[in-house]
């Protein structure tokens, strides 16, 4: 038996948030946080994302149960927050870095990433 990747751990910690067999938040979390960090490594910046992002479980508008990944402080899913931001203005640090990226890109970008995040999100007591 050979033992996963950082990655292969990453991306199954991630696959594990959409779906409901038995699992508890705090479990899905944990693996969320250890996997990250395994995988990207215990920078600062990881550090601070997986200290402001985790796994949360909470009451989505249409007043279903929804686990998904959030902003820790406010339950703000992250979805949401990068779908408010698609339209944005590139940011400067980014057109610095790419300056062939356009606005059609940028929102591309982030619309897939959005759609990503959404495809781990899961209703409670449904099967991924």
């Amino acid at each position: 038996m050979t033992v996963p990747s950082a990655k292969e751990s990453f991306i199954a910690s991630l696959i594990a948030i959409s779906r409901q067999v038995g699992s508890r938040v705090e479990d899905l979390d944990s693996a969320f946080v250890r996997s990250l960090l395994d995988y990207g490594s215990q920078t600062e910046d990881n550090q601070s994302c997986v200290e402001r992002i985790g796994v949360c479980e909470e009451v989505s508008r249409d007043g279903s149960r929804v686990r998904r990944l959030g902003l820790r402080s406010v339950g703000i899913p992250a979805a949401d927050l990068l779908n408010a931001a698609e339209g944005v203005e590139v940011p400067e640090s980014v057109r610095a870095e790419f300056p062939d990226v356009g606005q059609a890109d940028w929102d591309a970008a982030l619309r897939l990433t959005t759609l990503i995040l959404t495809a781990l999100e899961a209703r409670v007591g449904e099967d991924g």
